[in-house]
């Protein structure tokens, strides 16, 4: 029964839409079905000039009333594909939204020239997709569009990359155009950025590099997010990300790490080799490196570069300027090539000249705790000094030098910080203090010297007395007691 019936439906509705504008223009067709046990309901169908399905006052040439959809949703069309399997539905999820959906299928979209699998396209199409928000009137303009390229544009309808994400609102130039959100719950976790290539070499598919926002505990215990930056050998790259390796870090504080994860100063660079961390290289000889300082003000006319094949530094204003710092006590740091020039510290120091001497800052209103010394014992530890000539590893073996160890200088004299170096002024003052240790035993002996030439002349006199008395008397002298 319910065949012939649905049979009877639809020959109807084909002479209605195919006759219905000339037939039915002004009158109204209803028709209705009843569906025994165990449904027992009534459908309508309404006809004047537009088709309503489940409603009497259709707005649209085919207008579908569902109602409530429900949680889920409840369509209100469906497109069967094969044995009417419900490939395609629309419908509506609970009171309002609007539903598109299919059942256990892909869901494929397609726009512009598209007729037949293979045929060549003769025109260029884009899918766009429109949103409102409550109080605004550009609900007509797309909010994103994915052009006949494949670039998806999200804030333009015209992407010039695979992803396009642009902030049109000058009113706020601080939005956020793009939010990675991920789950971290220890330090280290976070969301990531994966860069991949694809060969057809021995790797299909791997790994080249990472950015990632991660979670760090600060050393006060206080938590604080850190940007991180991974890259991976092209030697252990694989398909996961255990062969990526942290190369850069900045840290929640804006200190940044270049070869560690834990950077102790704004900027810190470490390295494992035997070579300095840090290289700034110019492959012209009138390219210049500079390092401009900033001095709380502007940027500082000084600096330091490489040019023509040499070191360039000039003073603060003058001629080549190269490199300088000022600080909020009054020091400043620079050089210059100009014959008056130098490198500076606090209250005008030289420390460098403009002739090339190097000097150490030693004034007595840059000093505090001073101790009185024991030349003597100073000179003895001189003594004991071990000094020898060698040469330093990262030299060839024919550049020699001829010194004291740091070791053995530190545990004598305890001075500076570090018993892995020597301060110049140290080594300067040992030196000196030794010197000073010896004109002390040199004026002793010398008093000591004095002292016995003294007595000798004393001597000597006595001889010559004695003498003279022997030649008078013609008796022998007498030894002196």
């Amino acid at each position: 029964m319910r065949k012939h019936i649905f049979c009877f439906f639809l020959c109807f509705l084909f002479i209605l839409t195919s006759s219905g504008s000339y037939l039915f223009a002004d009158e109204t067709l209803t028709i209705t079905t009843y569906y025994p046990s165990p449904y027992g309901s009534y459908n309508q169908l309404y006809v004047a000039n537009n088709l309503g399905i489940g409603t009497t006052a259709p707005q649209t040439k085919l207008d579908i009333y569902i109602g409530n959809g429900g949680t889920g949703g409840t369509a209100g069309l469906k497109i069967g594909g094969t044995s009417y399997y419900p490939s395609l539905e629309l419908g509506i999820e609970n009171a309002y939204d609007g539903q598109i959906r299919t059942y256990g299928n892909d869901l494929r979209i397609y726009s512009g020239h598209f007729r037949t699998v293979g045929i060549t396209a003769s025109e260029s199409h884009a899918i766009y997709f429109n949103t409102s928000k409550a109080g605004s009137t550009d609900w007509s303009t797309p909010k994103m569009a994915l052009n006949w390229d494949g670039n998806l544009g999200i804030g333009t309808t015209g992407p010039r990359a695979k992803l396009d994400v642009y902030e049109s609102s000058s009113a706020n130039p601080l939005n956020s155009v793009l939010k990675i959100e991920g789950y971290a719950d220890a330090v280290g976790e976070g969301p990531f950025i994966d860069f991949h290539e694809r060969w057809s070499g021995s790797w299909a598919d791997w790994i080249v590099a990472r950015i990632g926002g991660v979670y760090e505990t600060s050393s006060g215990g206080s938590n604080r997010g850190a940007l991180v930056f991974h890259t991976a050998d092209t030697s252990s790259a694989t398909t996961g990300t255990a062969a990526t390796v942290e190369r850069m870090r900045i840290q929640g504080n804006g200190y940044v790490g270049i070869g560690t994860t834990s950077p102790i100063l704004p900027l810190h660079v470490a390295s494992n080799a035997n070579t300095s961390p840090l290289l700034l290289e110019t492959y012209n000889s009138y390219d210049t490196v500079s390092i401009m300082p900033w001095s709380g003000v502007s940027f500082l006319s000084s600096g330091v570069y490489y040019k023509n094949s040499s070191w360039v530094h000039d003073a603060y204003g003058a001629y080549n300027c190269i490199f300088g710092f000022s600080g909020s006590a009054g020091g400043s740091w620079y050089a210059s090539n100009n014959s008056a020039a130098s490198w500076n510290v606090a209250n005008n120091v030289v420390l460098w000249t403009a002739a090339g001497v190097l000097q150490g800052a030693s004034s007595r209103s840059l000093k505090e705790g001073f101790v009185k010394l024991d030349f003597n014992d100073l000179l003895a530890k001189i003594g004991q000094l071990e000094i020898s000539r060698w040469n330093y590893k990262t030299e060839n073996s024919s550049v020699t030098h001829i010194g004291p160890m740091a070791e053995d200088f530190y545990k004598l004299f305890k001075t500076g910080d570090s018993n892995k170096s020597i301060g110049l002024i140290d080594e300067a003052g040992v030196a000196l203090a030794g010197v000073k240790g010896l004109l002390q035993q040199v004026k002793l002996q010398q008093q000591q010297i004095e002292k016995l030439q003294s007595e000798i002349e004393k001597l000597k006199i006595r001889l010559e007395r004695l003498d003279g008395v022997q030649e008078v008397t013609g008796s022998s002298p007498v030894a002196p007691t």
